[in-house]
């Protein structure tokens, strides 16, 4: 009995950790990678180039704004449940959380002008200015 509850176990992480490796491919093909949107930003000039700055822009600030979600939630763990490491450490995990939180906040905020740039220069090249 126990042998099968562990078996089970397994296979169950085995295949979420299967989908967990697929779902992430599965965005990285509409989205463009890294490097696809820095040749891009230097050569963008058609309307359909812009959009796709835009649309990578406001993926980016997506997933900003989720890594800040997290690590929000991350720092009010960690202050209503201090480690004990904290008492060793120059300051608490909680507010290491915050900061990283402030900067994905920040980096959402670039990413969403970025988006409205290029949203307004698409525009632009759309009405023929």
């Amino acid at each position: 009995m126990k042998t099968a509850l562990i078996s089970l176990l397994v296979v169950a992480v085995m295949i979420s950790t299967g989908v967990a490796l697929v779902a992430p491919q599965r965005k990285a093909a509409n989205h463009l990678s890294h490097k696809q949107a820095n040749r891009l930003i230097n050569t963008a000039s058609t309307l359909e180039d812009h959009l796709r700055l835009a649309s990578y822009f406001r993926q980016e600030a997506q997933t900003n704004w989720d890594k800040e979600a997290h690590d929000l939630e991350f720092a009010e763990v960690y202050r209503l449940h201090p480690p004990r490491a904290d008492m060793y450490r120059n300051g608490p995990t909680s507010d290491m959380y915050w900061h990283l939180a402030a900067e994905a906040r920040q980096l959402a905020l670039a990413n969403e002008l970025l988006a409205g740039i290029h949203q307004r220069i698409a525009l632009e090249l759309s009405q023929g200015k």
